[in-house]
């Protein structure tokens, strides 16, 4: 269930940031091909970083990767809604805003993509011949139903503020954080967590 809980997050926190930042990266003066750029900085690291992690995984651990992937997706989030909502109120703007905003989106790039490979590796040495197929596939739905689950809480979470929604998916963040600290242990099998 703990994998299950921070794959859904993960999916929607990243879904979350498709939907809401783009519009609000707009209102604080960044042009489109901004904030393609800013919001592409952050998925091309994410996914060139993803063997890197999975490496370190192997050499720390999964669970100590995967709890510092979800702190971490939390942790950029926080530092992009500062400089969003600073933005927003016209702290700053232009090339200021996007260097900033940019540069977070590729430290969540830098920080945040081990989750995925780990939490594969665990469930694959958790399950049996037979049953892996299963486990990656709780894996992949959790992720899907993450995506579907972000927008619609975006939705939901917006009547209490354009930024509550990434203010949301904060809280997911730390909360799946929080469940895998207590549910996996180090050497455990993974079993019990999915």
């Amino acid at each position: 269930m703990g994998l299950m809980i921070a794959s859904l997050a993960m999916g929607a926190g990243m879904t979350v940031n498709f939907v809401v930042v783009t519009p609000l990266a707009r209102q604080a003066g960044l042009t489109e091909p901004q904030v393609g750029i800013m919001m592409s900085m952050g998925s091309l690291l994410f996914a060139m970083l993803m063997p890197f992690w999975s490496r370190l995984a192997d050499r720390v651990g999964r669970k100590r990767v995967m709890v510092f992937s979800m702190a971490a997706m939390a942790g950029c989030n926080i530092l992009f809604l500062l400089v969003l909502d600073a933005a927003l109120q016209g702290a700053f703007a232009g090339l200021w805003g996007f260097f900033a905003l940019t540069s977070i989106r590729a430290l969540f790039g830098i920080l945040a993509p081990g989750y995925h490979p780990a939490s594969m590796a665990m469930m694959t040495e958790a399950t049996t011949a037979r049953t892996r197929a299963s486990g990656i596939g709780l894996l992949g739905a959790g992720m899907s139903i993450g995506t579907i689950l972000g927008p619609a809480g975006a939705m939901v979470l917006a009547q209490y503020g354009a930024l509550a929604p990434i203010w949301g998916s904060v809280a997911l963040s730390l909360f799946a954080a929080v469940i895998l600290v207590l549910v996996l242990t180090a050497t455990s099998s993974t079993r019990k967590a999915v």
